[in-house]
């Protein structure tokens, strides 16, 4: 009967050290999937985090590089407002500098352009006052004709430098040189840009 016992707890720890070998092995191997399972996910992940980060890297440098393209557009872009206002201002001094017949040639076309078919002054800076040669009020009526009638205004306008203002009434036409360049600034500024 010992015997009988004896057979019995051997099959049975036979059995159950048999089923914990077949428990152990299988336990290994989901470890081993799960291990190769997380492995693959880390994987991704790494990927996934490298791809995200080189794109990021890639919209700071594209950023980057638009901030530089236009910083260089702007410094272009006033260097060459500082050329333009340097080329308007020599125009004005060269148009001031020119000599008195030359000079006052260049007023009558533009009075003669901007003059209105009414009575009206001329205004002057008085150093064109004094510049300005004999007779040209009268050169000046006789190219208006019936277009109109200037006389000189017996005040002069010293933030006038070159040119003059016509003055019919309340309303002043600025034929300054600096006015008349400053009204073309945007059409000349275009042909630069």
């Amino acid at each position: 009967m010992m015997a009988g016992i004896e057979t019995i707890t051997r099959r049975i720890a036979e059995s159950a050290h048999s089923e914990a070998q077949e428990l152990l092995e299988q336990a290994r191997v989901d470890a081993a999937a799960q291990l190769q399972q997380a492995e693959q996910q880390a994987v991704l992940l790494r990927d996934q985090v490298l791809a995200r980060a080189q794109e990021q890297a890639q919209q700071i440098k594209r950023a980057a590089e638009s901030d530089v393209e236009r910083d260089e557009k702007q410094q272009l872009l006033q260097a060459k407002n500082r050329v333009i206002d340097r080329v308007f201002d020599l125009s004005v001094q060269r148009l001031r500098q020119l000599d008195d017949d030359r000079y006052f040639t260049v007023l009558k076309g533009l009075i003669l352009q901007y003059a209105r078919p009414s009575a009206g002054e001329l205004v002057l800076s008085a150093a064109d006052r004094k510049r300005m040669p004999s007779g040209f009020m009268h050169l000046i009526d006789a190219a208006l004709g019936e277009k109109g009638r200037l006389q000189l205004c017996e005040q002069s306008d010293e933030t006038i430098n070159g040119g003059f203002v016509l003055r019919y009434g309340n309303v002043d036409i600025n034929c300054s040189f600096a006015a008349l360049l400053a009204q073309r600034r945007e059409e000349l500024t275009q042909q630069v840009y």
